[in-house]
């Protein structure tokens, strides 16, 4: 009970300070958005910068035309959309809110599935880009696939007809079998993948590198509060009236590192929300595996935060300390820019650091959509980090407390 009450007394004496614990959330999330946009925002937002086509179909709905439209779609470089009438559609041209136009003319549908020759189809650009090119082959080679699937279609209902008589409606057989066509053709039975032997890592963007970097980042800066806690008690002499109860210096030390822990991990899990609501950063696709990495995390932090509260004698040279620890640990661990992008002799450097492996950990989760394997070893050397911090505090203590 003499630790709870002690606890208690820290969490009630830092909770008074509203600008500090404002400051824990509102700049992370800043700097959350400043280097999230840096890097190029969300994954959805990278997803909606492709190159956006306009089409513009003056033919009536048909399985052809919808065929068309997935088949673009799925190329996985252009975004397209339907245009309900031409003024639209020049409209967005023009104000370059689509980067093309492509029209269908009547009758596209059964010409397609009919006719021997591909129907030809207007394709207009809003600005001369060298893109433009590129665009144009991409609505090519997706038109001569309806035209390819369309001649599948014939040529089986050819031998359909060799085999069984003609059917009562040809018109409708051949867009069957090419629906199907095309939905085979969406997903092959036999598909060839090449990779390298020299293939680079994924790389983290966006806020998959700014919200876990945000979080080790700001973390450490949480040592701040709980250490000032631990200073202003040595200043005001509250530390030897506390040592005067019956209250043991192992009580002590243990109330002192829970309730810094606690105001840290509370920081964590909060950032860890919003990252994965408010930045769409997926850390609940592991929550154990994120859980164990936050708690790691946050008790390294409050073994150092601890630690350096036991060494400083000015809350300047605290401040001062505490913010060279927190741009030394974030720049070097990788919490501001992918290690993988520094080379080989700065990242094997930076992880010698525990913010590096903490960002290992939060990353194999959110980027490399690995499990609870994947943080085992980070979380092994963050704790060992933080069992020798813990061990320097604990002796500073005692050599204070005498």
């Amino acid at each position: 009970m003499r630790i709870f009450h002690l606890v208690c007394k820290d969490l009630l004496q830092i909770s008074r300070d509203k600008k500090t614990t404002l400051f824990l959330l509102l700049m992370p999330i800043l700097f959350t958005l400043f280097f999230g946009m840096l890097f190029g925002g969300s994954e959805e937002e990278q997803t909606n910068s492709l190159p956006t086509l306009g089409i513009l179909s003056k033919d009536s709905p048909s399985t052809v035309v919808e065929a068309l439209y997935n088949t673009l779609q799925s190329s996985g470089v252009l975004q397209p959309i339907f245009c309900s009438h031409l003024e639209e559609g020049e409209s967005l041209l023009y104000s370059e809110k689509i980067c093309a136009l492509l029209v269908i003319s009547p009758g596209f549908g059964s010409k397609v599935l009919m006719e021997e020759e591909l129907p030809s189809c207007l394709l207009f650009f809003a600005k001369e880009k060298e893109q433009n090119h590129f665009i144009e082959a991409v609505v090519q080679t997706s038109l001569l696939r309806l035209w390819s699937a369309a001649k599948i279609a014939k040529l089986t209902l050819q031998m359909l007809e060799s085999q069984k008589g003609a059917p009562q409606e040809p018109s409708i057989e051949v867009e069957r079998i090419f629906k199907r066509t095309m939905n085979l053709w969406q997903s092959p039975a036999v598909s060839i993948e090449m990779q390298s032997a020299s293939k680079r890592p994924s790389l983290p963007s966006g806020y998959d590198q700014a919200s876990p970097g945000m979080i080790v980042q700001f973390a450490i800066y949480g040592l701040l509060q709980a250490g000032t806690a631990l200073l202003l008690e040595k200043q005001n002499k509250t530390l030897s009236r506390l040592l005067s109860t019956p209250l043991t210096r192992t009580q002590f030390i243990v109330a002192k590192i829970c309730s810094i822990f606690i105001v840290i991990f509370t920081q964590i899990l909060l950032l860890i929300l919003i990252g994965q609501f408010a930045f769409r950063v997926n850390y609940l696709r592991a929550p154990l595996a994120t859980l164990l990495v936050a708690f790691a995390l946050a008790l390294w932090a409050a073994s150092l935060g601890l630690f350096l509260g036991t060494i400083a004698q000015k809350q300047e040279q605290l401040t001062t300390w505490t913010l060279l620890a927190m741009f030394f640990f974030a720049a070097l661990g990788g919490a501001w820019f992918p290690l993988e992008i520094t080379g080989k002799t700065f990242a094997q450097i930076g992880h010698l650091l525990p913010s590096a492996w903490a960002m290992d950990g939060f990353q194999n989760i959110i980027v490399r959509g690995l499990g609870l394997e994947s943080v085992l070893l980070p979380t092994i050397i963050i704790l060992g980090y933080a069992f020798l911090f813990f061990g320097l505090a604990v002796w500073r203590l005692y050599d204070t407390l005498g």
